[in-house]
């Protein structure tokens, strides 16, 4: 997908969490977890609420907050390889 279409189709994502990312990580990223998600809802549904084992159980938000925006795309890639969560 292009970013401008997945912004377009990202609303919520790109509110909840487009600060954190430049334009090609919010181009990976959010393709990504439409894919995964289903809907730009549930992507940010997600974001803002799973516990992620590996952060401590602590969401991507939370992450993102802490200055550590890049953790969540390395989680991201790794999982999308076939890493474990």
């Amino acid at each position: 997908m292009e970013l401008e279409r997945d912004e377009s189709n990202c609303q919520n994502l790109t509110r909840c969490c487009g600060e954190f990312f430049d334009e090609n990580e919010k181009s990976y990223l959010f393709s990504t977890l439409l894919a995964w998600a289903g809907s730009d809802i549930e992507a940010t549904a997600w974001f803002e609420s799973e516990a992620i084992s590996a952060f401590g159980g602590k969401t991507a938000f939370q992450i993102c907050k802490k200055g550590q925006a890049d953790a969540v795309i390395k989680y991201i890639r790794h999982i999308e390889l076939g890493g474990f969560a």
